[in-house]
């Protein structure tokens, strides 16, 4: 069953049957009725590759991943950057692609990702990386990457606010401060 077959038993144009499952604000109400009712008991169901090759557009936002996916489900901030990151492509219909290394390689992932711009967190923002995003002329952000001309990164500043916190806390009269942290602490830290 295609579009054209639908068309023709609904008595309408292939371009009002698109307008039925993608637009559906176009057409009058009884002949969307009369569409979706044929599409329904037929089985029609309409194909999202040629959707996304007629739109020229995926609706899809990849987050690509230094690590494996196993690795994805080990780290906490990871899943509340895809939480975040996911409340927001709800509230403007797009979905998330996690596009993680393909033979170990990030850039080949992405030249081959089927998506509309990339978020790339972390390390994954080499070199290599933003030489696929240009070849493929896709939109992307860093996240938590490395401050470099011509690229947006949104991160934090761990060292500015870590000093900005230790001043808080000195200047109100703490002395005996421990510092925790998951990786070795070594400059000017005393034990």
């Amino acid at each position: 069953m295609t579009i054209k077959d639908i068309a023709e038993k609904a008595g309408v144009s292939k371009t009002t049957v698109s307008f039925a499952f993608n637009n559906p604000s176009r057409i009058a109400p009884d002949t969307l009725e009369r569409i979706l009712t044929i599409a329904y008991e037929t089985g029609y169901v309409p194909n999202p590759v040629a959707r996304i090759l007629s739109n020229k557009k995926t609706n899809a936002i990849g987050i690509v991943l230094q690590n494996s996916f196993p690795d994805l489900f080990q780290n906490p901030y990871l899943g509340e950057l895809l939480r975040g990151v996911g409340v927001v492509c709800d509230q403007h219909g797009f979905t998330i692609s996690i596009v993680t290394p393909a033979n170990d390689l990030v850039s080949k992932a992405v030249l081959n990702a089927p998506v509309d711009g990339i978020l790339c967190v972390g390390s994954a923002a080499r070199c290599d990386v933003q030489t696929a995003f240009t070849k493929r002329k896709l939109p992307f952000v860093t996240i938590d990457g490395a401050d470099t001309e011509n690229v947006v990164n949104v991160g934090i500043r761990d060292e500015l606010l870590a000093e900005e916190l230790m001043d808080f806390l000195i200047e109100n009269g703490h002395q005996n401060i421990c510092v925790c942290s998951l990786e070795a602490v070594t400059d000017d830290v005393q034990t």
